[in-house]
């Protein structure tokens, strides 16, 4: 068995651990752990961590934002003496990088160290997760993932990024076999792991400042945003989806977010009826379907801040990326 070392941001990596005729998935390791990853800034904790080559394993890559498969890398290097140093690149095997988040109603989402992500990232308290199949050449034995990603991975001043910490794994002998996710619905159903990327979006969000947040009634942001539909046309309003992030601070303000549209221009209103909205609130996701496409890249037009008396006060500009 070997420890798994969970961060600030939770990074671990969960395998399939065989003890005698003994078997336990992945995921139940993952569950298991996914609290302490969660809302624990620091902690040391050993759970089964291993894999044959060719199985399917998880790793927590912690709250990054903006992670997907085309900015991130994952190799294998072994810690056995024998083939020590070895590196072997997973990066092709990467199966899907999705969120994950706890029940919104839970103590781990309410109350624990969860709420302190926001400030530290400018995101929700989510988890970043990495799907990949273990290459069926790996070499048995002790061994670590090196993870680099362009992802922003939070302020470093109070959140640790993957880029910089080596997660463990045990190889063990035996050759395994991806796990395809089946489920029950009319007989057995393969899982499509890729309807949990990210969508086709453009996202609007101020930056963290790691320290107390701004107190607004609500916030106004006026977004550019020429799209048009897979035919070339402009896209309806139907087809798109404003998505807002959510935080732990949400239930406590009583968020409330609505969306309008003049040509190209999406202004999305987010107001908190008690004057407690902060800046980091402001984070919403502009979605559009797969084979739609934004014709330039979409700007900030305006944003514009009120106090809970409804007069405009100074406030951050947020910044706009698209995704993937």
């Amino acid at each position: 068995m070997a420890g798994v070392q969970v961060m600030c941001n939770g990074q671990l990596s969960f395998g399939q651990f065989n003890v005698g005729r003994a078997s336990f998935s992945h995921q139940f390791t993952f569950f298991a752990v996914i609290l302490l990853a969660l809302q624990g800034c620091v902690g040391i904790q050993s759970f089964p961590l291993a894999a044959r080559a060719g199985d399917t394993i998880t790793i927590a890559a912690g709250s990054v934002d903006g992670m997907t498969t085309s900015n991130t890398t994952v190799k294998f290097v072994s810690d056995e003496a024998t083939t020590f140093g070895d590196e072997y690149d997973l990066t092709s095997n990467i199966r899907v990088i999705t969120k994950i988040y706890p029940d919104k109603t839970s103590a781990a989402w309410m109350t624990s160290n969860a709420a302190g992500i926001p400030p530290a990232s400018g995101h929700g308290s989510w988890q970043s997760i990495i799907v990949l199949d273990l290459a069926s050449a790996i070499p048995v034995g002790m061994g670590h993932f090196v993870i680099t990603t362009s992802a922003y991975t939070g302020n470093s001043l109070v959140m640790t990024s993957i880029s910089d910490t080596p997660v463990a794994i045990e190889i063990l002998p035996g050759v395994g076999s991806a796990n395809n996710f089946s489920y029950k619905f009319f007989g057995n159903v393969a899982g499509d792991l890729s309807m949990l990327k990210p969508g086709n979006q453009a996202i609007v969000a101020n930056a963290a400042n790691g320290g107390a947040q701004l107190i607004y009634g609500a916030i106004n942001v006026v977004v550019n945003a020429a799209i048009l539909d897979g035919e070339g046309s402009n896209l309806p309003d139907s087809d798109i989806l404003i998505v807002p992030d959510d935080q732990p601070i949400d239930a406590f303000s009583q968020k409330q977010l609505s969306w309008s549209r003049t040509g190209d221009e999406i202004s999305i209103h987010i107001i908190s009826p008690v004057g407690k909205l902060s800046e980091i609130q402001a984070r919403a996701s502009i979605v559009i379907p797969e084979d739609a496409s934004f014709t330039i890249p979409p700007t900030i037009t305006s944003i514009t801040y009120y106090d809970i008396n409804g007069d405009v006060v100074a406030g951050p500009m947020p910044s706009i990326q698209q995704i993937p």
